[in-house]
């Protein structure tokens, strides 16, 4: 008889346990479902910033070029008479701003050197020597005709070709000389501005930029897997769209902003999707060309 009611009351402790897990199971499916939901948020959200960074970090590359592109330059097909005849990159692109393709990029602009002319100059040899305010690091210019670092922008000379080809340098002074007119004046605390040229462009998850201060195609940022480049002639605008990802892989990545992409590009999601097995995050910004003419 005892044995009979241990065996009874074992019976109804296990049915007890299955019943209270049978009522617990739904609740443990949700909690699971909603811990798996939050860690999904969680590292969408770290992708987000991630890739946001990067996407900041290519237009904070891009907004001095392009703010600067064309200043004080001759426009349209007299651009190339700043330079002596080459065929030469970047001295053979022929103008200010231009998309090769949409996926790539070519600036020329000016870069303030931080230091001014000493004093006011008239010549009608065609050359003069520019005495500057303050000393600055004479490795930012060059005296080979096809080294961009060779030419300077002086905003003061009242000639329409605004910029010079340096013949000799020091970190005091710079002799140069005009391209295109033999008599002109410079102005007193004028700034002086290097030329510079670069390319951008993005390609298998890095952005580059080929800055031609430099020798080759320089990688910069990672994780920007497509970029896009529409030049507005008429309004002076550059549109840049780009993919950007964060680091991790899923196994479901989805795609944020696509709403935003060129056609193109839409037409690259689901092999993008495929290839990083990663979140992608669509960015878009314009840049007015203030100095371009």
């Amino acid at each position: 008889m005892f044995l009979s009611k241990s065996s009874s009351h074992r019976g109804f402790t296990i049915l007890e346990i299955l019943l209270a897990f049978a009522i617990t199971l739904p609740a443990i499916f949700i909690i699971s479902r909603t811990i798996a939901t939050v860690s999904d948020s969680y590292w969408r959200m770290l992708d987000r910033r991630i890739a946001t960074s990067r996407a900041n970090s290519v237009f904070a590359l891009l907004k001095q070029p392009l703010y600067h592109a064309g200043f004080a330059m001759l426009s349209g097909k007299e651009f190339s008479s700043h330079f002596f005849s080459s065929i030469t990159e970047p001295f053979s692109w022929g103008w200010a701003i231009s998309c090769v393709t949409n996926e790539k990029i070519r600036i020329f602009y000016a870069l303030p050197l931080y230091t001014l002319v000493k004093n006011n100059i008239s010549t009608d040899a065609g050359s003069c020597a520019i005495d500057f305010t303050s000393a600055i690091d004479a490795n930012k210019f060059s005296v080979s005709a096809y080294n961009i670092k060779s030419y300077v922008i002086l905003k003061s000379a009242n000639i329409d070709n605004k910029v010079f080809r340096i013949t000799s340098a020091t970190s005091n002074y710079i002799r140069v000389i005009s391209q295109t007119d033999s008599s002109y004046s410079i102005g007193k605390n004028d700034m002086v501005m290097g030329l510079r040229a670069i390319e951008a462009s993005a390609n298998n998850g890095i952005f580059y930029t080929n800055d031609f201060r430099t020798s080759g195609v320089q990688p910069r940022i990672d994780g920007i897997w497509k970029i896009h480049f529409v030049y507005d002639e008429i309004k002076r605008l550059v549109t840049v769209t780009l993919i950007a990802t964060g680091d991790r892989e899923c196994d479901t990545p989805r795609v944020e902003g696509k709403e935003i992409l060129p056609s193109e590009l839409i037409d690259e999601l689901s092999s993008l999707l495929a290839k990083t097995k990663r979140n992608l995050f669509c960015y878009k910004r314009s840049f007015f060309l203030a100095n371009l003419n």
